[in-house]
C-alpha cells in the first residue's frame, strides 16, 4: 500500500457528512502548483461513494470512463484514473471537496506545510496528519538490518524524514519480517539493489 495512516481518519468522516462523493484536492506545492493541468486538480488515493443514486450513478461513470480509456499518459486532458475526477464537482450533486490538509499529503504538497510533533502527534500546520501518500516510493531488496540507514538515499534529514518516512518504512520492514516467516524468498514488489 502506498497510503499509510497516522491517526484516525474521523475527521475525513465528519467533513464528508451526508454527501455522496468524496475527492480531495492535490494542493500541489506553490512552485509546481501547473501540474495540477496536467495530473489533475484531485488525487485518486482516497475518494468515497455512498450507497446513494448519486454516489452510484458517479461511481458507473467514472468506471465506465476508465473501461474505456485508462492510461498513464496525458491525452486529451485525460490522465490514467485521476483526470476524470475533475469533473465530478462539474457533473454531480453533493461533492464534498475535503478540506482538511491533513489527508493526502505527499512529496507534490508537503513543502508547503509545516510538519511537527506534539505528544506523538504528528501535524501538517495545524491539522493531525491523517495519512501520507507514498507515490512513487521504491524499497529495494535485500532490506538493511538498520532499516532506519537505508533513508539516506531518500534525501536530507528532514522532519519529513523522521517523522514521516521512518515509522512507514519500519512498518513494512516489521511487515515483510512477519510474512518472510512464511514464505523466506518472498520479496514482490522490492526493487532489486
Amino acid at each position: 500500500s502506498d497510503l499509510y495512516f497516522y491517526s484516525s481518519p474521523e475527521p475525513i468522516f465528519k467533513e464528508f457528512g451526508k454527501n455522496s462523493i468524496m475527492i480531495i484536492p492535490h494542493r500541489f506545492s506553490g512552485n509546481i502548483k501547473d501540474r495540477e493541468k496536467k495530473s489533475g486538480i484531485y488525487n485518486v488515493g482516497m475518494m468515497i461513494f455512498r450507497w446513494d443514486k448519486n454516489g452510484i450513478k458517479c461511481l458507473k461513470w467514472w468506471r465506465e470512463k476508465c473501461l474505456d480509456w485508462c492510461f498513464y499518459r496525458i491525452e486529451n486532458e485525460k490522465l490514467g484514473d485521476q483526470k476524470y475526477l475533475d469533473q465530478f464537482p462539474i457533473l454531480f450533486k453533493n461533492v464534498c471537496i475535503l478540506k482538511h490538509v491533513g489527508a493526502v499529503v505527499g512529496s507534490w504538497n508537503i513543502k508547503q506545510y509545516r510538519v511537527w510533533s506534539n505528544k506523538g502527534q504528528i501535524f501538517i500546520d495545524d491539522y493531525p496528519l491523517i495519512f501520507y501518500h507514498f507515490v512513487g516510493l521504491k524499497i529495494y531488496y535485500p532490506v538493511p538490518l538498520l532499516l532506519p540507514a537505508s533513508l539516506k538515499g531518500y534525501g536530507e534529514i528532514t522532519d519529513n524524514r523522521t517523522l514521516i518516512y521512518e515509522p512507514y518504512f519500519l512498518e513494512l520492514y516489521k511487515q515483510l519480517k512477519i510474512v518472510q516467516q512464511y514464505i523466506s524468498s518472498f520479496k514482490m514488489g522490492f526493487e532489486p539493489r
